[in-house]
């Protein structure tokens, strides 16, 4: 027993310590195995079942503390294909939806017609800024487009919209949601024609 330790402890050590570390890479191994089941393997984005642990987990904390439970579901893949036609619309027609607020982005709109309260209040919105103009019977698109492409109210509305927009938009929402009305901005009106 020169160091301490018996020849009969000493091999219990290394058996022991041999034990340990297959279950330390055991655990190691589980871990990265469990953690592939939660992820793409190619991009190491979580997966739809991760999600759903995750769901269920917040679910539960939410009734536990008796607090409300928000989910918003986003399909990345759609977003990156519409920002890239984005990318190359001149004119983007459409009813006077969230969309209208890419009137910000220098795109004048042309509007379908509307089919809710908040949609006329978008169609209001556009026009009084100027960057937006209610579209005319789809059956002769390809002359009254025309026309308002020749005439130069489409880079009108683009600058209206890339300009009035920003300032008139968000600054007035802020205020509006604040009660604050007097102090919103109220925009010029132009006119198509």
């Amino acid at each position: 027993v020169k160091d301490g330790f018996n020849l009969n402890e000493k091999e219990l050590l290394v058996t022991l310590s041999s034990q340990v570390a297959v279950a330390l890479e055991n655990a190691n191994l589980f871990s990265q195995a469990k953690e592939l089941t939660i992820t793409d393997d190619l991009t190491n984005i979580y997966n739809r079942r991760y999600f759903y642990q995750a769901l269920t987990m917040e679910v539960k904390r939410s009734k536990r503390f008796k607090r409300p439970l928000s989910l918003l579901m986003v399909d990345v893949d759609y977003f990156k294909k519409f920002n890239a036609a984005l990318r190359q619309t001149d004119i983007l027609w459409t009813k006077p939806s969230e969309l209208s607020f890419y009137c910000a982005l220098g795109i004048p709109i042309v509007m379908s017609p509307p089919i809710g309260s908040q949609e006329e209040f978008n169609r209001k919105w556009l026009r009084t800024i100027g960057a937006a103009v209610t579209q005319e019977d789809p059956r002769y698109v390809n002359q009254w487009l025309l026309d308002w492409i020749n005439s130069g109210w489409f880079a009108e509305a683009a600058i209206q919209g890339y300009v009035e927009a920003p300032k008139l938009g968000t600054y007035n929402i802020d205020k509006i949601i604040g009660h604050k009305f007097r102090e919103t901005k109220i925009p010029k009106m132009i006119s198509q024609y």
